[in-house]
């Protein structure tokens, strides 16, 4: 969806602003938008070491954008993935200096599964980042249809460089 800080995108799982916490409200598979300053009710700060795939950096009142991975062995430029702006633009992926990634706050959205995977009993979508750094479109994942009641967020990195991210409903 091209940014705007006016617009919204409806879907079958929620209505959601195409401004970068709309954009993260809907990947994280929320039902509506956040805002930057609101994502707290629904995520928690988390050390910047720990942060993993399907993470966000926050500055809350300003920018959002999703973690995809490091870029540098050293750990301190982010690879991350976001509504920017101007309007019209698409969603980019691109690589932050460690001095900008650090005025931003790690989150992790609150209903992540840790240690395991949890079979999920509702709606599932699917979405690839290909190793040249381009994006599938979200598809549906067969056999889950059952009502929801929350998301869950998975991301896992491939040793070709792609990325797959599984939102799923419990």
């Amino acid at each position: 969806m091209p940014y705007s800080r006016s617009a919204c995108h409806a879907n079958q799982h929620g209505d959601f602003r195409t401004d970068c916490s709309g954009y993260v409200s809907m990947v994280w598979g929320l039902r509506h938008s956040y805002a930057t300053a609101t994502l707290d009710q629904v995520s928690h700060p988390i050390a910047r070491a720990d942060l993993r795939p399907g993470d966000a950096l926050n500055r809350p009142g300003e920018h959002v954008a999703l973690f995809v991975g490091w870029s540098d062995a050293a750990r301190t430029k982010p690879l991350v993935r976001e509504q920017a702006g101007p309007n019209g633009s698409p969603t980019i992926e691109r690589v932050w200096t460690a001095a900008y990634a650090g005025t931003y706050t790690p989150i992790r959205y609150d209903h992540i599964v840790e240690g395991g995977v949890a079979e999920p009993a509702g709606p599932a979508l699917h979405q690839i980042r290909n190793a040249d750094g381009t994006w599938t479109p979200f598809a549906a994942v067969e056999g889950f249809s059952a009502p929801a009641k929350g998301q869950k967020v998975s991301m896992a990195g491939a040793a070709d460089g792609s990325a797959h991210l599984v939102i799923s409903s419990f």
